[in-house]
């Protein structure tokens, strides 16, 4: 950790602008080099913010960094009321509180003299805003530490592909390396459980014969678990076994999630109906549910585990305000032994007590239409896999999957980032995709399917008419409808720009914006422009 620090530290005491991309495996204390870099901007007479992805992760931090730096720490993230985060802004600004730690709108806070930008986990889409005024912190904070001279300290155990090239380079980022946890505790070991052979077996259960024996073992030792479905509600999809009909939502045409306070919740909209009894196309009582959610787990869990105690971490269950907290405050005072979740348990959680981590499904990202796919599978396993055997005891991880086979699986299993990075860097090569290019996407939306389509298909006629004079540089992808095709009531269709510089596609895209002015109002669709989009749905 001093030798990382040093060249950090170098820079903010000379008031020189860097960037530096802090690789460290689960455990190994990036929250501590967070903590000295943050006391040397200080020092100088700077104020430095640090970002979390997750407001989920703010309690544990706040704790951390009050410990530290007493009041002189802010918080901002959206949980806040208008008139906390007001009060927290005027003690920002005034420089009371010098230091700020937050969710990725804390990039924005008025600091007098930033000295230190600091990004945890910097891998997280949630750093992106996707709607409204499109911005990604970490690009924010890079362009804030130039104008000002000061550093940008990005850490990862799993570094996205765009960030790691720039470090492996050298000529953008720094790259700075804790290869191993704190007092050289071993990193658990990871078993993957091939479900096909599960099902061979006769087991057609959530947990797997691994999974069960594993669970009841620790339950014996007084030791926690950890499990992991990126997927809640009960059901993910209801569907009729005599006419076939699946229950969508209407505003987004997109399949409803049974909960188990009987009702079928759109997770798009929040568009929520009473789970009929009958079909409403062919009135049969067969109505099916298939697929699975954090409440069923917590449910088979239940079934199983009868001696356990189990709380449940998601976005069902964390609504009220303090919510993340007291989950995580009762599961480390002991008074459950088994924690389920979503993504917002897999990462930067210290929860030194649990020595089994079961990863229900793996696949349900690895099949996403998204290119990205493979890198988030390996990040989120990964970073859960890293929340097992952070105390004095050593830790174990279940990984059940059907795609044992997967490099993003085989990967994440050995710990092996460099394994994973050199492969998945291959793919993107050959395709053509980020990070060894920009991509533009274009989404038109309307009430009416024809007005979108046609919104796209008169983009994509000036796009091939302009491309044509561009020499082939930019590539054309669609138009097409987008996989979530209507939502909220709004039907969309896409096409995605790929170009090796980012500044040639904005232009071209600021040149058909601009002839859309010219044949307003018979344009009707709505078009959202997002530059390196972290979603393709």
């Amino acid at each position: 950790q001093e030798q990382v620090l040093k060249p950090v530290a170098r820079l903010l005491e000379e008031g020189q602008f860097g960037v530096f991309l802090l690789h460290g495996v689960t455990g190994s204390g990036k929250t501590e080099v967070y903590l000295h870099a943050l006391s040397t901007a200080l020092k100088t007479g700077r104020q430095g913010v640090a970002m979390v992805p997750e407001i989920a992760l703010t309690p544990q931090m706040i704790d951390l960094f009050r410990a530290r730096f007493g009041r002189k720490v802010a918080v901002l993230h959206s949980a806040l009321s208008d008139r906390e985060r007001y009060v927290q802004w005027l003690r920002v600004k005034s420089g009371e509180a010098p230091i700020v730690l937050g969710t990725r709108s804390a990039v924005f806070a008025p600091l007098p003299r930033p000295g230190l930008f600091v990004i945890d986990e910097e891998h997280e889409t949630t750093y992106k805003q996707e709607d409204h005024l499109r911005y990604h912190a970490r690009e924010v904070a890079i362009k804030r530490a130039q104008l000002t001279g000061a550093v940008v300290l990005l850490g990862s155990a799993t570094p996205s592909l765009e960030s790691r090239l720039k470090a492996g380079k050298g000529l953008v980022y720094r790259l700075l390396e804790l290869p191993h946890r704190i007092d050289h505790k071993p990193l658990p070991e990871v078993k993957v459980v091939d479900m096909r052979r599960e099902i061979k077996n006769g087991n057609r259960g959530i947990f797997s014969q691994a999974l069960t024996e594993a669970v009841n073992l620790r339950l014996d030792r007084g030791e926690q678990i950890l499990l992991f479905l990126n997927r809640r509600g009960y059901a993910t999809i209801v569907v009729c076994r005599e006419c076939g009909l699946v229950l969508k939502c209407p505003r987004c045409d997109i399949s409803l999630t049974y909960h188990l306070d009987n009702r079928l919740r759109c997770h798009y909209c929040n568009h929520t109906i009473p789970a009929p009894g009958r079909c409403p196309g062919c009135s049969s009582r067969y109505i099916s549910h298939f697929g699975t959610g954090t409440q069923k787990v917590e449910e088979e869990a239940k079934r199983l585990f009868e001696r356990a105690g189990i709380v449940r971490m998601d976005s069902d269950t964390t609504t009220r305000k303090g919510s993340h907290e007291r989950i995580l405050k009762s599961f480390r005072e002991g008074k459950a032994d088994i924690l389920i979740g979503t993504q917002m348990i897999a990462k930067g959680l210290d929860l030194p007590k649990v020595t089994l981590v079961g990863v229900i499904n793996a696949d349900t990202t690895l099949h996403m239409p998204d290119f990205r796919a493979a890198e988030r599978t390996f990040q989120l396993l990964t970073q859960v896999a890293g929340r097992s055997g952070r105390g004095d005891l050593p830790g174990e991880v279940l990984i059940q999957t059907y795609s044992p086979d997967h490099y993003s699986i085989t990967a994440a299993a050995a710990h092996d980032y460099e394994g994973f990075y050199k492969n998945e860097m291959r793919v993107r090569r050959a395709l053509g995709y980020p990070p060894f290019s920009h991509l533009a996407l274009l989404l038109f939306t309307h009430e009416d399917e024809d007005e979108a389509k046609k919104g796209a298909f008169l983009a994509q006629e000036f796009f091939v008419k302009e491309l044509l004079n561009a020499g082939g540089q930019i590539d054309l992808l669609g138009p097409a409808p987008a996989t979530l095709n209507k939502i909220k009531g709004r039907h969309r269709w896409q096409l995605v720009l790929k170009g090796p510089k980012r500044n040639s596609l904005k232009e071209l895209i600021r040149e058909f914006l601009d002839k859309l002015e010219t044949i307003r109002p018979a344009f009707k669709p709505v078009v959202n422009v997002d530059i390196n989009p972290q979603g393709m749905l």
